[in-house]
């Protein structure tokens, strides 16, 4: 009798094989059994993997290949089969797509997750071999461990084929180890204080090398990335917030804090980063009666502190001015004290974050002058301390710890003041010997020459004969000037530069000379004469 066999070499690849055994009649003996028996090999199946896991473009996602081969290079005759492909992937490997080649053909698309028909009653010829692969795309979902191979399905990315020839079937299989999946990251964001709402800033990481990920985005943002150590950092948001540093949870261990962040693959982290509000201390400086300066006449500089942070301040504020030096200082209030042309004022206010207690204020009375006159001058002030570390006492602050700059100019105060003389016609006289005696410059009396503060000058066009001597300040009048009354203008000026001048009219006075004298003669009556 013959007899046909399915021999299993292993689990990646069997065998057909025909087998003829002869055996002798009932009662007569066989010398030599041991060439009683023949086979053959006709079909030989094998399964392997040729590629992959290879990653895609899309996170956790990737593509693997098997090649099933039919193997009838050794027959002599054609094998009819069928051939069935079986994938049982571990729980954490879900099949989004497969197709399939024969001998190098065009790929055909395989439904849903298997199992897949790849041949029914096809025939492979003698001496040849029918090729397969069979390509599948599966996603990693989950964070658990690289799930390897057992040789049993649900284990790694187990696939297994069967062949049916000659009503016989058998099994062949596959596999490789499931990826883990990649990295998890969420970035949150925690506002602690005041009225900002988290998603107003923007949460980035970022990671280095030649490849660089970014994932970037507001609280909440997550995504897959690929395994390395990324950069945490935060933008944009209001004014009035700490920069935080990041807490980062990896797979529900206990938080690490830092501003980096390390992942391995099926990590899944989540980093927070709270901003808690600060106080924000905003330095402003006014002059009571905006404008101008007046030498002599005392004027008031305001210091307002104004916290615009989300939290109260703490600790004590100091806010330093130094004063020009043209300009006196008068009685401070208290909490201020002057150091030369320094004042500081200090201050444990606590300031809220809202009105009304959020402003503090200081009046720092100054009087310009007179070397102050005509010039413009300029200062700030500066705030420090009350629990804003962005307005160190030394050192580079930020710009709202220092007001705008007050430039005023400063008026001269020229006053002259009039005067009046009176001269006798005829007669050389000086009626008026200094007309700037009862005059001031700036505060100071008037005086001329080299040494003085003041010049003088005519203005305008004088009379004849009446004269201003510039140096001494006389106003003379010649003999030949005739009675009456006239009214002269001088100018006054101080010797800052630019000048400041002012003028003035004074009136002289010249009268006539008519002084009669009596006399006495005597006439003789009746006698014409002159007595």
């Amino acid at each position: 009798f013959i007899a046909v066999s399915i021999l299993v070499v292993s689990p990646s690849a069997w065998a057909v094989t025909n087998r003829a055994t002869i055996a002798a009649p009932g009662g007569i003996t066989d010398p030599d059994s041991n060439n009683n028996a023949a086979s053959a090999t006709s079909l030989v199946m094998s399964k392997t993997v040729t590629s992959g896991p290879t990653a895609t473009a899309v996170p956790n996602q990737y593509t693997i290949v098997y090649e099933i081969k039919a193997d009838n290079s050794t027959s002599a005759a054609a094998l009819t089969y069928n051939l069935t492909d079986t994938p049982a992937f571990s729980a954490n490997a879900t099949i989004n797509s497969a197709s399939y080649t024969k001998n190098g053909g065009s790929a055909q698309a395989l439904s849903g997750s298997g199992p897949w028909n790849l041949a029914t009653g096809a025939t492979v010829a003698a001496s040849a071999t029918d090729t397969y692969r069979v390509s599948v795309t599966f996603t990693v979902n989950g964070t658990s461990a690289a799930s390897t191979c057992t040789g049993s399905s649900g284990n790694g990315l187990y696939n297994a084929a069967s062949m049916t020839v000659g009503g016989d079937t058998a099994s062949v299989n596959a596999c490789a180890t499931t990826p883990r999946p990649m990295p998890r990251l969420t970035l949150r964001k925690i506002v602690s204080g005041g009225s900002a709402a988290a998603n107003q800033w923007t949460l980035t990481a970022t990671n280095t090398g030649t490849n660089v990920v970014a994932l970037t985005g507001t609280t909440g943002v997550n995504g897959s990335i690929p395994a390395a150590t990324y950069s945490l950092t935060e933008s944009g948001g209001p004014s009035g917030y700490n920069a935080g540093t990041y807490s980062c949870v990896i797979n529900a261990n206990p938080a690490v804090s830092g501003n980096t962040v390390t992942l391995a693959a099926g990590d899944v982290a989540v980093c927070t980063v709270t901003n808690t509000g600060v106080p924000v201390l905003n330095m402003a400086k006014t002059l009571a009666a905006p404008g101008t300066l007046t030498v002599g006449t005392q004027a008031t500089y305001n210091l307002a502190v104004t916290n615009a942070g989300t939290a109260s301040s703490s600790g004590t504020i100091i806010v330093r001015d130094t004063i020009p030096t043209n300009l006196t200082i008068g009685t401070l209030p208290t909490g201020c004290t002057a150091n030369g042309q320094l004042v500081t004022c200090t201050s444990n206010t606590v300031l809220t974050a809202t009105a009304p207690g959020n402003t503090l204020s200081f009046a720092i009375p100054v009087t310009p002058t007179a070397a102050a006159a005509g010039t413009s001058i300029s200062n700030t002030a500066r705030v420090s301390g009350g629990g804003d570390s962005t307005c160190p006492e030394t050192g580079a602050a930020e710009a709202h710890c220092t007001s705008s700059s007050v430039a005023v100019t400063v008026n001269a105060v020229i006053s002259p003041v009039t005067e009046s003389g009176t001269a006798v016609a005829g007669t050389a006289s000086t009626p008026i010997a200094n007309v700037a005696a009862n005059d001031s410059v700036n505060g100071q009396q008037a005086t001329l020459g080299a040494s003085g503060n003041a010049t003088i000058a005519t203005s305008g066009t004088w009379p004849a004969g009446i004269t201003l001597n510039t140096g001494t300040g006389a106003i003379s009048v010649a003999a030949s000037v005739p009675p009456g009354t006239y009214n002269v203008t001088y100018q006054l000026c101080d010797k800052n530069t630019p000048v400041n001048c002012a003028t003035m009219i004074d009136t002289i006075t010249v009268t006539a000379s008519i002084s009669p004298v009596t006399e006495s003669g005597t006439a003789v009556a009746g006698t014409a004469s002159t007595p």
